[in-house]
């Protein structure tokens, strides 16, 4: 004859019968007690503090000065071969005016006008 386990198992299930029960009530009064109170949701961020030394180490970071290049707005310049037209005649036009001698006390567009008359000319018959 085998040893019977049944009374066991019979007890088990009604302890955890039991269990559920008081589990169900204590979520029922919980819920009569919340009343018609809605369960707000609150997200909370916490930080921790950013030593100086970990902050100059982010700025020093590759993905830091990539962020940073692309807020940048690229600059335009023009690049003329020296063999070219243009740049041949602005050389020139440079290398005529260092032989001038132009006051170093005058407002940067008397100073423009002064080294580049022919431009300057042109730029006042054109804002006028």
């Amino acid at each position: 004859m085998r040893p019977s386990f049944k009374h066991i198992d019979e007890a088990h299930e009604r302890a955890k019968a039991k269990k559920d029960e008081e589990a169900g009530e204590r979520a029922a009064a919980a819920a009569a007690a919340a009343g018609d109170e809605e369960a707000k949701v609150i997200t909370v961020n916490m930080h921790a503090k950013v030593s100086d030394k970990t902050l100059q180490r982010e700025r020093k970071s590759h993905a830091w000065l990539v962020q940073q290049e692309m807020q940048d707005e690229p600059i335009l310049l023009d690049f003329v071969h020296r063999d070219d037209h243009l740049a041949q005649s602005t050389f020139q036009r440079l290398a005529k005016t260092t032989d001038v001698n132009v006051p170093l006390d005058v407002s940067p567009e008397e100073y423009l006008d002064l080294i580049t008359p022919e431009e300057s000319a042109k730029s006042t018959h054109a804002k006028k």
